[in-house]
């Protein structure tokens, strides 16, 4: 459950691609060289120029009156931005696009679709989830109503909000968007498209988080194939499988293994990304995470502090994958019985996560549970119990945590072919090991007492 798989693998959005309109004006020949250019730049990752080039173009467009054009400057500068991990300056321009859009256009004209498509985007990566997925919702009824349902465009949109679904740990929720991307974009592209790849590759991490690492491994290496099919050996979405693999052979303790599929992960991406990108930090994080099990503390805090690093630069303070790198670190003081900075690091974790995602999250149970084992470790069982009873109320979804005495009451579902999960439980891997530390500790209190 401490490691998070930041970047999911995502299917190609088909926007409509707009005719260069021309009213035998000097000024709009201009403007559409200048968008022609931008969009150049922006395929060879020249965001800096491309931002500069789309925002002249939309200058004239604007006195020209050219409305779509207008808009899809701001969206495209919007994504440039983002591209650069730039979020406040692509928030910015993408509502100067839907103010805009929303006066000048139609409510149901599909670059305003865009643009709620880019918000979506923008709002997942910053963690701000409820907004990333009423902006999503927003896209896809604007595509549904132009498009039909059976269009790789509302795939798209589906894969996505699954996505948004996965990080909040509505596991169930996401699985059913992903199995809804799956049945249009298989219609549309075939088995063997490297979209479906990445469908694939979402539905192993549910597996992942529901502790069916087998049936996870099945789906993950189903998507590597594709992909190498498809995109050849060196691509980041190659990365991002071995990553994934090496998460499975952590997660059933084969270390060794798991080292060396993040390895392979982070040989590419430090070839194919920049050094200071997001996913160069997960592969340092989940290195760390298999040199804390190994015992070798020294090295994984070197490459804990790598991945913070990069992190913080590019997401802030705030963002749950910090609050991730922070767990991890509490982990590992806790084994090095320096309880002080061990409480202090699961501490930080806690108040990014309760702020991000409210009381309800797995995340925030494992942080209970990892500051309960920091009591544990101390032979303070009472209190462990306390805060081991207040994991339970970040898994099951009411549970009360007023009494150490209480345990919520699980309502079993049985779906066929799919594991049993009990109702308003988000995780059944941490709240089974919840469940297990609180009857040792009761355990231990009754022969301190006996």
């Amino acid at each position: 459950m401490k490691t998070i798989v930041y970047i999911k693998v995502i299917l190609v959005a088909l926007f409509i691609s707009l005719p260069l309109f021309s009213f035998g004006q000097p000024d709009t020949t201009i403007a559409n060289h200048y968008f022609k250019k931008a969009d150049s730049l922006s395929r060879s990752k020249q965001y800096d120029s491309a931002i500069y080039y789309f925002q002249k173009a939309s200058v004239i467009y604007e006195k020209v009156e050219n409305r779509e054009k207008y808009v899809l400057c701001y969206n495209q500068t919007g994504r440039n931005f983002s591209y650069k991990r730039k979020y406040k300056e692509a928030i910015s321009s993408l509502n100067i696009a839907l103010d805009y859009g929303l006066k000048k256009l139609e409510s149901d004209h599909l670059l305003i679709s865009q643009t709620h498509h880019w918000f979506g985007l923008v709002y997942r990566i910053t963690g701000l989830y409820k907004e990333s997925i009423d902006h999503y919702n927003k896209s896809i009824d604007i595509r549904i109503r132009s498009l039909g349902e059976n269009n790789i465009a509302i795939a798209s949109s589906y894969n996505d909000i699954g996505i948004v679904y996965e990080l909040t740990g509505n596991y169930r929720k996401a699985l059913d968007y992903y199995e809804k991307t799956l049945s249009i974009a298989i219609k549309l592209t075939g088995e063997n498209d490297h979209n479906i790849a990445g469908v694939y590759n979402n539905i192993g991490f549910i597996y992942v988080n529901e502790g069916d690492y087998y049936t996870a491994l099945e789906y993950y290496n189903k998507s590597l194939r594709i992909l190498l099919n498809t995109l050849g050996k060196h691509h980041p979405n190659i990365a991002l499988s071995y990553n994934n693999i090496g998460v499975v052979f952590r997660k059933i303790n084969n270390l060794d293994k798991a080292l060396e599929y993040y390895n392979r992960s982070l040989s590419i991406r430090l070839k194919a990304l920049a050094e200071d990108h997001p996913d160069v930090a997960q592969s340092y994080l989940n290195i760390g995470i298999v040199y804390k099990e190994k015992g070798d503390y020294a090295k994984a805090i070197e490459f804990y502090n790598k991945a913070l690093s990069i992190w913080i630069n590019s997401l802030g303070h705030k963002h749950p994958l910090i609050a991730n790198t922070y767990t991890n670190l509490g982990d590992l003081f806790t084994r090095k019985e320096d309880y002080i900075r061990a409480l202090e690091f699961q501490n930080k974790a806690l108040n990014i996560l309760i702020n991000t995602y409210g009381d309800y999250h797995p995340e925030i149970g494992v942080v209970y549970n990892s500051i309960a084992a920091i009591y544990t470790a101390q032979s303070k069982y009472d209190t462990a119990l306390v805060f081991l009873q207040q994991a339970l109320g970040a898994l099951v979804k009411g549970a009360k945590t007023s009494s150490i005495y209480i345990n919520p009451e699980f309502i079993e579902i049985r779906i066929p072919g799919q594991p049993p999960r009990f109702k308003g439980v988000n995780s059944n891997v941490v709240l089974k090991d919840v469940l297990t530390k609180k009857a040792e500790a009761f355990y231990e209190v009754w022969l301190i007492k006996k």
